[in-house]
């Protein structure tokens, strides 16, 4: 989805949200009860199908009448936008974004911008509130996540080109990074050899003291396992001279009393 030119000049305060009277035969008080849970139950459902007439009624009491006369009012469709929730029974995730979207993502994935991302939505007018609301909306995530993507990609040989420059500079740091970036040296490729060669050692210790060919194969399967990231298998037949540390021993000792 293509994102159309953008003019940098935003608000720098964010919006006051228009006060919304209710509709028609409706208190104020019912008007916000019926948006705040439809906002809550947007959120927790994550944004993946708007609450019902009877999710809307049973959490807030009121009849199924009242609610289908508030949600299908005009200041419903118009306090839930205010809030980032596009409330619409015929096509909810729309193809297109709103200009006031279009001008958020174009402030949040702009890499030239020293801002947080709070500071971000403040320049762009947009309450924090109502952005995660948008994010609920899988259109706008998307053009978020491949705007982010795509100009990390473009960007790529400005990292470069920056290593380059710092490791000129002498930075070891910047130079080392380099080589394990292209490949020249990988700590965890290094450790993995000094591993190894351990093991080897080990091995041909292990070979000068031991003869027996059948328990040098196991040995040798067993470090082949573990080498593997597998464990072996467990030591069903202890030896003969084994003791179990909870057993009593039967060795008895005959101490030399003195007889008088």
């Amino acid at each position: 989805m293509s994102i159309p030119a953008f003019s940098n000049k935003l608000a720098s305060k964010t919006r006051e949200p228009q006060l919304i009277p209710p509709p028609v035969k409706t208190s104020v008080e019912t008007f916000d009860r019926i948006t705040e849970a439809a906002t809550l139950y947007y959120q927790r459902l994550n944004g993946s199908r708007l609450p019902s007439i009877q999710e809307l009624a049973a959490y807030t009491g009121l009849s199924e009448k009242k609610i289908i006369s508030v949600v299908t009012s005009h200041q419903f469709l118009v306090r839930m936008s205010q809030r980032g929730i596009t409330w619409s029974s015929k096509k909810r995730i729309l193809e297109e974004l709103t200009s006031e979207q279009v001008a958020a993502v174009a402030v949040i994935t702009d890499p030239t911008l020293k801002l947080d991302l709070k500071a971000r939505l403040k320049r762009a007018g947009v309450p924090y509130s109502v952005y995660r609301n948008w994010l609920r909306n899988p259109a706008f995530a998307q053009v978020i996540k491949s705007t982010a993507e795509m100009t990390l990609e473009d960007h790529l040989p400005d990292f470069h080109t920056k290593i380059v420059e710092r490791g000129l500079s002498g930075d070891l740091n910047a130079i080392k990074f380099a080589y394990e970036l292209t490949g020249r040296h990988d700590p965890a490729k290094q450790q993995m050899i000094d591993l190894n060669r351990m093991v080897m050692l080990l091995l041909e210790v292990i070979t000068k003291y031991i003869r027996d060919p059948q328990v040098l194969s196991q040995i040798n399967d067993d470090v082949d396992l573990i080498l593997k990231g597998k464990t072996p298998a467990a030591i069903d037949i202890l030896p003969a001279n084994y003791v179990l540390p909870d057993e009593p021993s039967e060795v008895f000792f005959e101490w030399e009393t003195d007889e008088h």
